[in-house]
């Protein structure tokens, strides 16, 4: 037989017994389709559960105590904890204290520096197909297809319109078509 509750609100609803997960008190609550994760008996057994599933921890960059949910420390993927974000947008950065956040690439030459490379070189930006000057149409293209092949000489600077000549490709019906990862020979 099922037990009912009727609500402040004078709806009548169809309740079951819990069993509190902090305090392990029997209690009567509104039966819902929805899967809680916790029963709890009161706000305060909620508030008291939580607190003890806390750990007090130390920010790895200023050394300050912070205190988190213990479900939460399995999101860092590296191990460091920090107080704030601005402690761990600090560690990331070149002047920070923790190495191991930085990306592989933090202080390599990138792909988007080829520009500036040549400029230091003193040589001059221009297609070296057609020779077109306006820095806002050329582009870093890879000779080998390999996009993390940056090395200068597997670099060389084109317009787009040279750009989309090395990578067409024949289709069926014989006509030309542009297909990123093909690469076709700069004199076609």
């Amino acid at each position: 037989m099922e037990k009912y509750i009727i609500l402040k609100s004078g709806k009548r609803c169809i309740a079951m017994q819990c069993r509190c997960d902090f305090c392990k008190k029997l209690f009567i609550r509104v039966k819902s389709n929805s899967k809680q994760a916790h029963n709890f008996c009161s706000n305060k057994c909620v508030r008291k559960f939580y607190i003890t599933t806390r750990v007090t921890l130390e920010c790895h960059e200023c050394g300050k105590s912070f205190t988190r949910v213990k479900s939460q420390l399995k999101n860092s993927k590296s191990g460091y904890f920090f107080c704030c974000k601005a402690c761990k947008d600090l560690a990331q950065s070149l002047d920070g204290n923790s190495k191991g956040l930085r990306p592989d690439s933090y202080g390599k030459p990138k792909m988007k520096f080829a520009f500036r490379r040549k400029i230091a070189l003193g040589e001059e930006i221009k297609c070296v197909s057609c020779g077109e000057k306006a820095l806002y149409l050329l582009i870093i293209h890879h000779k080998d297809g390999n996009r993390k092949n940056n090395e200068d000489s597997n670099l060389e600077i084109v317009c787009a319109n040279c750009h989309l000549k090395r990578h067409l490709k024949k289709n069926g019906d014989n006509q030309w078509h542009y297909h990123t990862r093909s690469l076709t020979h700069e004199n076609c």
